[in-house]
């Protein structure tokens, strides 16, 4: 069976501010992207999630100074090592910046 992709992922070592929404709360979280494509990540993080959870996203991409900010949802777990996320809203501008720099990192 072939594994296609909807979007190109390529393996970065981004910090990432991550805010983990739970009820009406939410909890702050050291994180790591590892893995980035203009449809989701996989997040090296402090703690464990579990899937279903809806995170905030925090990261700045080596070629600009503004941040990328956006919403996401947990769709894999691996526990002790990260989670795989899929972006739930993210501006077109930002998802366009995170193509461009996902494929300039495979071009390299």
């Amino acid at each position: 069976m072939t594994n296609v992709r909807r979007y190109a992922r390529a393996r970065v070592n981004l910090q990432a501010h991550v805010r983990v929404f739970d009820g009406g709360t939410f909890t702050s979280l050291r994180g790591r992207i590892v893995v980035l494509g203009e449809g989701g990540a996989f997040l090296e993080l402090s703690e464990d999630v579990v899937i279903g959870t809806r995170l905030g996203l925090q990261f700045t991409l080596p070629s600009g100074p503004d941040p990328v900010i956006c919403r996401a949802v947990v769709r894999s777990c691996l526990p002790g090592q990260g989670v795989g996320v899929e972006f739930s809203k993210l501006s077109s501008h930002d998802g366009g910046r995170v193509a461009q720099f996902v494929e300039q990192v495979l071009r390299h």
